[in-house]
């Protein structure tokens, strides 16, 4: 089965094609023709971008063989060809890029291309701030979306620490090719433990200060920091998923419990009032439930924890620590971090709560920080090797992988967070 996106203008001055295989016999065929007109280097400029895009669903090779296309199954033995037209236009002070995709279905055999139906179309808004890979991954996801049934990807923005070869930490904020880069935060002290908040708008993450450490919230806007939470003992900083409470471990006592702090009135409540020590804390299967890492039964395992009742409830049950468990969509499965001490090395592991199987997603290196994409098609993590440094995306479909980030200078990059919602 083929698909052909056609990127066209009015007037033409050169053509390029390229082919990117997306699975074995199935391909994407971008024929990319550039107009004369005045703003021809903007509209390359998206072109290209929307290429380099799907470019990243080619390196993981994201769909199995069998995939069958199934939201077009009636179209299976009909040519499936796509004109996608993109055009900026000037409307007084305004600048818009108009967006046109067009289908043979319904088209009689004879019609010309342009006069296919149009099957998709919508216009952006081109303002004096925005960068066009911001638009350029916000068509593309819309491409992926409706002709080949892949979730948006590319403007959803990822965050990650980028440690230099002088000490200095950085956050650091791209997009999916690592093109769309901007620094957030600098400090010389070192930051760990970084997330997002669900709208997207903030981030939180852990500073390592000579007085200790604390939990900073950002803005991602303004840089500006709106919340600092300082403790003898302070990690693992997670939002709720209405943005409204901000959950951490601390150690008042000496051990590591779970705290939730109100963003409003700024209250502050201890949820877990055992002698277990937690070390991380993620997302659970609903609002009042938290996936928790604690040494409850001796090595580290992952509980399920009830915020209203307090009860525990085991997910793990391994011969090696268990750490990060991060919940799939629909809660079928669950991705975590397993440390063996004989091997000494963190592996990324895949447990399924419906026939209880356990797979290993990466068999070298040392992992960490693993995080889903919000369509969960994705999962990035940071893998460490004794001269290297990188952070990986990888095809929860395929387990092909390609390298975001790569650095070999003895700088370091660590704890990727992606965003839930799409970036501006």
């Amino acid at each position: 089965m083929r698909f052909i996106f056609l990127i066209f203008f009015s007037l033409i001055t050169s053509i390029k094609a390229l082919d990117v295989t997306i699975t074995d016999g199935q391909h994407v065929k971008i024929n990319i023709l550039y107009s004369l007109g005045k703003n021809h280097q903007l509209e390359q400029e998206i072109s290209q971008k929307i290429i380099k895009n799907f470019g990243v669903l080619d390196r993981v090779n994201f769909y199995k063989t069998e995939f069958s296309f199934q939201n077009f199954a009636q179209y299976r033995d009909k040519k499936m060809d796509f004109l996608l037209s993109l055009e900026i236009i000037q409307e007084k002070s305004n600048q818009l890029l108009n967006i046109k995709m067009l289908s043979p279905w319904g088209a009689s055999a004879d019609t010309a291309a342009q006069d296919w139906p149009i099957f998709y179309e919508r216009s952006y808004q081109i303002k004096k701030t925005d960068h066009l890979t911001h638009i350029a991954n916000q068509i593309t996801d819309d491409i992926a979306d409706r002709i080949i049934c892949v979730k948006g990807f590319a403007s959803y923005p990822l965050a990650y620490i980028y440690k230099s070869k002088d000490n200095t930490y950085s956050i650091k904020k791209t997009d999916i090719t690592g093109d769309l880069e901007e620094v957030l935060y600098q400090s010389q002290n070192p930051l760990i433990s970084l997330v997002w908040a669900p709208d997207a708008k903030k981030l939180a993450f852990v500073e390592l200060t000579k007085n200790g450490p604390s939990i900073k919230i950002i803005d991602r806007y303004t840089k500006k920091i709106s919340l600092t939470i300082k403790d003898q003992y302070v990690a693992a900083p997670m939002f709720s998923k209405d943005n409204r409470f901000i959950f951490y471990i601390s150690a008042p006592t000496g051990i590591g419990q779970v705290f939730k702090r109100d963003l409003i009135t700024g209250g502050i409540e201890c949820l877990t009032l055992g002698q277990d020590w937690v070390s991380d804390i993620n997302p659970g299967f609903d609002e009042y439930h938290l996936i928790l890492s604690t040494n409850r039964s001796g090595l580290s395992q992952l509980y399920e924890f009830n915020t209203i009742n307090k009860k525990y409830k085991r997910l793990t049950f391994s011969d090696h620590h268990a750490f990060n468990g991060i919940l799939s969509q629909e809660n079928q499965a669950m991705f975590y971090l397993a440390f063996n001490e004989n091997e000494h090395r963190m592996r990324l592991l895949k447990r399924s709560f419906i026939d209880k199987n356990y797979d290993e997603i990466t068999t070298e290196g040392y992992v960490e920080s693993p995080v889903l994409a919000p369509a969960q098609s994705l999962i990035a993590y940071e893998q460490q090797f004794e001269n290297e440094s990188l952070i990986k995306i990888q095809s929860l479909f395929t387990l092909k992988e390609f390298v975001l980030k790569r650095y070999t200078d003895g700088s370091r990059v660590s704890s990727p967070s992606w965003a839930s919602q799409p970036g501006e």
